[in-house]
Formats: C-alpha cells, structure tokens, sequence
C-alpha cells in the first residue's frame, strides 16, 4: 500500500494509530494503519491488496462520525481507507440541479463550489459540522435541514470498488444522456446496497439538490405545555401531509436547547448530576424557552402562496404552540444559507472548558454517544418515546437531550443525546450502561434504529438476503468486517 499511495500517505506511528482508535466513548479496537489514497485507482489497488492478505479495511471519508463512533473500525487490527484526499466536484448543471462528488468532499466545500458560480442551488447541513463529508453524512442516512432531510433519498450514479476491487456504478450506463438524472436504469436499483452497508466503498455519488425557493421563511414556536406535546405533533403532522410545510421539522426539548447554548452549571449545582429540575426551569425562564422549541420552513413559488401558507400555519397553531414567529420573507436562515453546523458546542456539554475555536470531541475528551429510533409521525408513538427517554436517562445520571427530526409527513428520528466528560471516573462504564439499557427498552416498545454507530448490531430479522450479498460480493469479510453486517455468517443463505 506504501507503494500505491505514496509512503507519506500511510501512518503507522503510536500517536497516529492511537488518535484513529479513539472516539467519543471507550473504545479497545487496535488500528494497524491509515492509508490515504488520492482516487479510485488506487482504493482498487488498496483493496486488492488488502482482499489477497485478507486484512480487513474500515473505509472513512473524513472522520467525523462523532457520537457514533467516529473513525473507529467495528474490527480490531483493521487499516483505515481514509478517503479525505478525494476531493473532486464534477459534473455541476445548475438547471437540472445534479453535481458529483468524492467522498473527502466536505459541505463546506460543496456550498463555496455553488457561491463561488452565483448558483441558486442549496445544501443543507448536518447538524454536527460542516466540515463533515457530504458522501459519508448521506450514506450514513444522515440528516439535514430543507426541502430533502433525508439525503440518500436523493442521489443517483454511484462509483463503488468491490472487494475485489473491480470498479462498477449504478443506475443509467454512464454514456447515457440521463446516467445523473435517472436513478433507477434498467432492472432492480442497486443504490440502495451501498447506503448504510459494507458491500463496497463509495467513490463518487451523484447528489440531486433543491433550488433556493423564490419565497421562504423560516417559523419558530415553543411549547410551554409538556402535555400538549401530542396534539402538537397531530397539528404538524397534518400541516406536513397537506404540504402547508414542506420541510423538515425540528422539535428540540428544553435541556437540548439549553446545551446548545450554555455548559453544565457545575457550581450552581455543586457538582451534582444531572441537572436539577429546579435548575433547569430557572435556565429556561431566563432564556425565554419552553418545554420545547420548533423550527420549520415554507415556502412557495409566489408570494400570496407563502402567505397562504403562513395564514394557515398560524391558524393551525393557535391554542396548541406560543410565540409563533416568522422571519422577514426570503431573509437568509438555517434551512436555505446554511454556513456552519451548530450543534457541536452540545458535545463540551459537561466539559469543565468551554469549547476550543477547533472542536474536536474526540481529542477533547468529549463523552458523546448518540442513539437515533425512528417513529410514526403521531402522538402516541412520540409521546412514548420521550416517556422512555426521560424516565431512563436521569435514572443512569445524564438529563433527557433529545431532539424530534420529522424527516417526512410520515416518520420521525429522535435523536438522544448521552453526554458526558470522559475524564471523569466511571463516566465511560456509566454512559455505555445507559445506551444499552435505553436501546433495549426502545427496541422493545418497536422503537427501532434509523442508523447505527459502532456500540450496536442490527436484529438479523428480515436481513438474511443482505447477509447472503454479504458472502456474494466480499467472501473474505474484508470491507468493514462488523459494520452494519445482519445476523449470524455462518448462518445459511435465503432459499
């Protein structure tokens, strides 16, 4: 591999290999190496290599998977494939709205690409950082604010290498005239094997992305009521069914937002954990929040259509949500000029130091971990989900962080935050407690994962074909052995 990539472009040094092997919480998995590779000619090489000494290799675009694992192989002794050298933006039609992208391609990068040209064309972000990379965060099944929360519902032409490192791509034949606009070709879509999977490694990916609207503005409201939670999410539920909202939808609980804002108040506090209820309501009053915060966007080909929408929203709302507020028509906001992630202060949470001016959680010692089921859009479900949230995380000693992500006018993501300082003793063994005691419960009550990170296997049920395609395309286990694998391996093949 030093011969392929240049011997610069590995890393075997103690720091290096350390640095690479920690995460947000206690990991033991031991990194051979960092490899580097500059394009896909030479990930074929890499993997040929790597798939004839059958030494597993833990692909990454840049690293930045905090809170799930970071870069953390599932498989002791792997290579990491860093991908971060492939920065490549090719194949931008500003009319049909399509651009291509490596993997080492950042959101950052991919938003200066589009001002740079006077496009109208928009990416949403992560609410991580922008500097996460725009193919890992999709394949990840990421989320990010606008139009299309769900990234990987929108994108086409894949470069994957095999595991033996053959070269192939998906959908439309890449001569034809609609290989970037056409998802599907001929015959089952191949796609969706690469998201969330180990069966390849992606890179290049073709993103189809929204136009800015020509009239839009972004809504916030707070819910004082816990209570009134459910009929909240009832109101929106129908306003993003009926297309009053075409956004995503965010619901952010009080603790949440505060750690977005402020660090734990160790000394009001005295140091006790988690935060008191007492505490917490002062915090809140003196911000002006709520039991929770929502954010949405509208918009419309014309102005009396956005003020439809508006008169709409806010007839809707009365009675259920307060201080209902949207922003001057077409003033720049999250959803549609989004310049930076800002959720990463959240993760200094109860660091005893404020944040860095270059972030790092991982260097820093942060305690991150992330869980992320997905329910229903109705009451009911989300109603329970935060019951079990709020019952079970004060219980191991960490306050309820969470936020509700409606990703459709039919599914929503919660997604729980566990955060902590790992350099306080005990708080690593006591954190991972608390994951898999709030997994388990979730799991359950059928609040299932919408992704994973490196603490949790998926359930084998209903996976036995990915794990036959498994078998198929990589027999010698070599791609990220441990990732997103279904079930048994030994286990028999689907008849």
């Amino acid at each position: 591999m030093r011969v392929v990539v240049g011997g610069s472009r590995v890393s075997t040094g103690p720091d290096a290999l350390r640095a690479a092997g920690t995460a947000t919480f206690a990991t033991d998995q031991r990194v051979s190496a960092i490899v580097r590779p500059a394009d896909a000619g030479e990930v074929q090489r890499c993997v040929r290599i790597a798939n004839d000494a059958e030494v597993p290799v833990h692909p990454i675009s840049r690293g930045k998977n905090w809170g799930y694992g970071s870069r953390v192989p599932n498989t002791d002794g792997a290579v990491i494939l860093s991908l971060d050298r492939m920065c490549s933006i090719e194949d931008y039609d500003e009319r049909r709205g399509v651009v291509s992208v490596q993997p080492g391609v950042t959101f950052r990068q991919l938003i200066d690409y589009l001002r740079e040209r006077g496009s109208r064309l928009y990416v949403g972000v992560p609410g991580s950082t922008a500097d996460a990379s725009v193919v890992g965060n999709t394949l990840e099944r990421g989320i990010v604010q606008g139009i299309h929360p769900d990234r990987a519902g929108q994108i086409a032409a894949l470069e994957v290498v095999l595991a033996n490192g053959d070269r192939t791509e998906t959908g439309a034949p890449p001569a034809s005239r609609s290989a970037h606009v056409h998802r599907w070709g001929l015959g089952p879509s191949l796609d969706g094997m690469f998201v969330q999977s180990n069966l390849a490694i992606v890179t290049r990916m073709t993103l189809w992305l929204d136009p800015i609207p020509a009239w839009h503005q972004h809504v916030s409201f707070k819910l004082t009521e816990p209570g009134r939670l459910g009929a909240l999410v009832d109101v929106l539920q129908l306003l993003r069914m009926e297309g009053t909202i075409t956004t995503s939808i965010g619901l952010h609980n009080a603790v949440k937002v505060i750690s977005l804002q402020e660090q734990y108040p160790f000394g009001e506090t005295g140091g006790r954990t988690p935060l008191p209820d007492a505490v917490l309501r002062r915090i809140v009053d003196e911000i002006g929040g709520g039991a929770w915060f929502g954010e949405a966007g509208l918009h419309a080909p014309t102005e009396q259509g956005l003020s439809a929408h508006a008169g709409r929203l806010r007839s809707a709302l009365a009675g259920v949500a307060e201080d209902l507020s949207l922003s001057a028509i077409n003033e720049p906001g999250p959803f549609f000029n989004p310049d930076t992630g800002h959720a990463l202060h959240q993760a200094y949470w109860r660091k005893p130091a404020p944040p860095p001016p270059d972030p790092d959680p991982d260097r820093d010692r942060c305690g991150v971990i992330w869980h992320a089921p997905v329910m229903p859009f109705e009451a009911d479900a989300v109603r329970r989900c935060v019951e079990i949230v709020e019952h079970m995380l004060p219980e191991h000693g960490f306050e309820p962080i969470m936020s509700l992500q409606a990703v459709s006018p039919r599914a929503v993501y919660a997604v729980i935050s566990i955060l902590y300082d790992r350099d306080v003793a005990g708080e690593d063994e006591r954190a991972l407690d608390c994951y898999r005691s709030l997994a388990a419960a979730l799991s359950g009550d059928g609040f299932e994962p919408y992704r994973l990170g490196l603490l949790a296997r998926p359930s084998p049920s209903g996976r036995s074909l990915v794990h036959a395609l498994k078998r198929t395309l990589d027999p010698k286990n070599i791609l990220a052995p441990g990732r997103y694998d279904f079930g048994d391996r030994d286990a028999d093949p689907p008849v």
